[in-house]
């Protein structure tokens, strides 16, 4: 929930993840809802009409015919060589359109009009000759020049509102928006011409540094991949270590419809919030620029966050995700608090058969940061519910609290065993005989111990779990 007295503003950056540009002069959040809708509308008309648009990237996905690639536009303007180091420090490069159908798909879903796109005439190539020989994709792909491709003129050699023909150096690409909608080469904004302008940038994403089949830069987005320096390279990939990937769907909330700066409210039944159920009252999904516009805390991953109390008294989110009997768990997640009318948040977690109460305390001068909390559990089921709830529910004295953000939800024990493992017995089910086995064996481990089903040396409740996960008859 919010005071009347506080604003917001939207903020050009060149953040990673964060597209939206242009600045308007701040406006006043009003308590109410329908104001909130009224303002949150207004906002959106006044993006739709900035001059300078950039586009969150867009994935041309695997069953709808795609390669399962990002694509957006970039938020700054650059020259060309520029752009394409611009968007290689961002994890991606300047978009290379190889076939017909994915230049349709970008022509169709992406702003692209006026702006520049990965390929470049090299001018010491053996075969390089004006104005089609020599050009190279920034991605190393095959050039093959295509029917979409007009290169130096539009047909019948005059460009007309396209640009001007043959003024300067013509070696990169963009796309007009005319010439029967093709790729054509123009100026890279170094070299003179009445082309040469710095342009905006159509950028691509298609690196998958763990070959997990999954383009990085999806699960950067949706927090299944940690990317805590927000470059859109999975932090795993960049500092060695193994990625484990979090079980949790859009755990850094940034999966959904893409908003102004500040709030919208989510109540029981609104499925805006990707991925989670709202079971309580109402939560806010909260955009925050870094640079630019907060709500006295910023997003720890990319810019969207979740307060637990919406436009009401405090809320619960859940999901639910599959799990393994008697593995365990680690529930991570960032804890930062809406510190107005308020001096503790306290947030109750659950997953599985564990419940934990969490408070985050305010500190004396804003934003408030973010803190990591951690909470451990072994399954008890095939299917976990995971749950936050506030409980800063005195309205409206203190009608504030908990902010979370970058939910990850991941395996530390070992993998289980096959039903074979539970069937102590032999006889090809797992039942009392089993159990019988299991209980006489409880403690540590000894040479003829066979119930440490988990090998963690001892037998104990988490084996006894594994056991009764398999109750029943094995498969012979």
């Amino acid at each position: 929930m919010r005071s009347v007295g506080q604003y917001w503003s939207l903020h050009e950056s060149g953040v990673p993840c964060h597209w939206v540009s242009g600045q308007r002069p701040g406006t006043q959040k009003e308590s109410t809802p329908m104001n909130i809708k009224n303002v949150a509308v207004a906002l959106v008309t006044l993006i739709a009409s900035s001059a300078a648009q950039a586009q969150e990237p867009m994935q041309w996905r695997v069953e709808d015919g795609g390669n399962g690639h990002w694509y957006g536009t970039t938020p700054v303007s650059m020259t060309w060589p520029a752009l394409r180091d611009w968007c290689t420090a961002h994890g991606g490069h300047l978009a290379t359109l190889t076939s017909a159908q994915e230049w349709m798909w970008v022509k169709q879903s992406v702003p692209a009009i006026g702006k520049f796109v990965g390929g470049y005439q090299d001018h010491s190539d053996a075969g390089y000759i004006e104005p089609t020989g020599g050009w190279k994709w920034v991605s190393g792909e095959p050039f093959v020049m295509s029917s979409f491709m007009a290169m130096d003129d539009c047909p019948g050699g005059s460009e007309g509102s396209c640009g001007c023909v043959g003024d300067g150096n013509q070696d990169v690409l963009h796309y007009t928006g005319c010439c029967s909608n093709q790729l054509d080469d123009v100026g890279d904004g170094i070299v003179g011409g009445c082309d040469s302008v710095a342009r905006q940038g159509v950028i691509e994403f298609d690196a998958d540094c763990n070959n997990d089949g999954i383009v990085d830069y999806g699960q950067c987005r949706d927090g299944s991949l940690p990317d805590y320096n927000g470059n859109n390279i999975p932090d795993c990939c960049e500092d060695g270590t193994a990625c484990t990937t979090s079980l949790i769907v859009n755990g850094s909330f940034e999966l959904g419809v893409v908003q102004p700066c500040g709030w919208i409210c989510i109540g029981v039944g609104d499925n805006r919030l990707e991925g989670w159920e709202v079971t309580l009252n109402s939560v806010d999904r909260e955009r925050t620029e870094p640079g630019g516009c907060n709500e006295n805390w910023f997003a720890s991953h990319g810019n969207y966050s979740v307060d637990m109390n919406g436009c009401s008294v405090g809320g619960i989110i859940r999901q639910q995700v599959a799990t393994e009997v008697g593995r365990s768990y680690m529930l991570s997640f960032d804890m930062s608090l809406n510190p107005t009318n308020v001096s503790v948040g306290l947030l109750q977690v659950k997953a599985g058969p564990v419940s934990q109460v969490f408070q985050y305390v305010r500190r004396p001068t804003n934003p408030q940061p973010n803190e990591r909390r951690e909470l451990e559990f072994v399954a008890s089921s095939t299917l976990t519910t995971v749950e936050f709830e506030s409980l800063n529910r005195e309205y409206p004295a203190q009608w504030n609290g908990p902010v979370i953000d970058s939910v990850r939800l991941i395996p530390i024990g070992p993998s289980l065993p096959a039903c074979a493992a539970a069937d102590l017995f032999r006889d090809f089910n797992v039942n009392g005989a089993d159990l019988g086995i299991l209980l006489s064996q409880w403690g540590p481990n000894t040479p003829l111990t066979e119930s440490d089903l988990n090998n963690d040396g001892v037998v104990n409740g988490a084996d006894l779990g594994i056991l009764l996960g398999f109750w029943g008859p094995c498969p012979n």
